[in-house]
């Protein structure tokens, strides 16, 4: 029994810890894609920003130009070498503003 907790309290410290070390612009694309997994869109696991977007819009059409927006912003915040502050509030305000029907 103590054995178990032990290991419990290691995992709940480990799953706090890395959930601190994501940034803002991560978080958001996190809190997209459970927004999108909730509706039948769940992020493939190796399906980047961009692709994912692609597959919304076919599935989707509705979401398609918010969530292309969205992902361009991603994909410019993670991959790309521009570090604007603004990017990143104008993403987590985008993620956070969207509704999606079931």
């Amino acid at each position: 029994a103590a054995l178990t907790g032990a290991l419990m309290l290691g995992l709940a410290a480990w799953t706090i810890r890395q959930r601190a070390r994501l940034d803002p612009a991560q978080r958001a694309w996190r809190l997209l894609s459970r927004k999108l997994a909730r509706v039948g869109l769940r992020r493939r696991p190796n399906e980047g920003p961009l692709a994912y977007s692609n597959r919304i819009r076919s599935a989707r059409p509705g979401l398609a130009e918010e969530t292309s927006a969205i992902a361009g912003l991603y994909a410019a915040i993670r991959y790309g070498r521009d570090t604007d502050a603004s990017l990143q509030r104008d993403l987590v305000s985008r993620v956070r503003r969207l509704r999606i029907a079931q």
